[in-house]
C-alpha cells in the first residue's frame, strides 16, 4: 500500500523544485533497512514476511507526519522523504517515531517479533542536490548505522562517502593483487 521506488523518485523530484526556488527551505530523506529481517523470512517464510511488513509500512506511515512520504523500495528497506524541515530537530522527531514504532512487538502466526531498524539521513541542500544523490547519500549512511550496531540511525557526513570509496579501491586492488599473485605467505 505504499508508493513504490519510481512513484517516490517523482516525489522527490517534486521536493527537489520546490526548495530550490526558495533556498532558506530544505527538506530530509530517510533511507531505512529492517535489521535482522532475514531471520522472519527463514523461520516462517515469505508468505510471514511479507505479512510483516504490509503490518510494519501501516505502522511507518502512522508515525510520520501527513506530509512526510514513505514508499517501499524493496526488500525490507524504506525510504521516507520529510518536507517540512531538514533541521536534525525535525528529523529526529520522526526518527524516533518510526524507531518506537518498529520496535513494538508484533505477532505474525503466533510468533512474537521484536524488530530494530536501522536508518540513514540525508538533507537537502547540504548532502545532496538532486534525487539520486540525497538517496544514496542517505543509503551510505544507514549502513553507517548498521555498522555501529544497528538498532540506531546516522546523519550523513562527506567522510563517509570517502570511507566508502577506498573500501571500493582496496577491494579493487585486492583483486588485481589476487589476479597477479602478488599475495605472499
Amino acid at each position: 500500500g505504499l508508493p513504490n521506488h519510481s512513484q517516490l523518485l517523482a516525489k522527490l523530484g517534486l521536493s527537489l523544485a520546490r526548495f530550490q526556488a526558495d533556498e532558506n527551505q530544505g527538506f530530509a530523506v530517510l533511507f531505512l533497512d529492517l535489521d535482522r529481517f532475514k531471520v522472519v523470512n527463514d523461520t516462517l517464510g515469505h508468505d510471514a514476511g511479507d505479512v510483516l511488513l504490509k503490518a510494519l509500512a501501516e505502522r511507518i506511515k502512522l508515525a510520520v507526519r501527513d506530509t512526510d512520504t514513505v514508499a517501499r523500495m524493496g526488500g525490507d528497506e524504506f525510504m521516507l522523504v520529510l518536507p517540512e524541515g531538514s533541521g536534525r530537530d525535525a528529523s529526529l522527531a520522526v526518527i524516533r517515531n518510526v524507531m518506537a514504532a518498529i520496535a513494538a512487538p508484533l505477532m505474525i502466526q503466533s510468533h512474537e517479533f521484536h524488530l530494530t531498524c536501522s536508518m540513514g539521513v540525508a538533507a537537502y541542500p547540504n548532502d545532496g542536490d538532486n534525487a539520486d544523490t540525497l538517496a544514496k547519500h542517505a543509503d551510505i549512511a544507514m549502513y553507517k548505522a548498521k555498522e555501529l550496531g544497528r538498532n540506531s540511525y546516522q546523519f550523513y557526513t562527506a567522510a563517509m562517502s570517502a570511507r566508502t570509496l577506498e573500501r571500493l579501491e582496496m577491494e579493487a586492488d585486492l583483486h588485481h593483487a589476487l589476479a597477479r599473485d602478488e599475495f605472499v605467505l
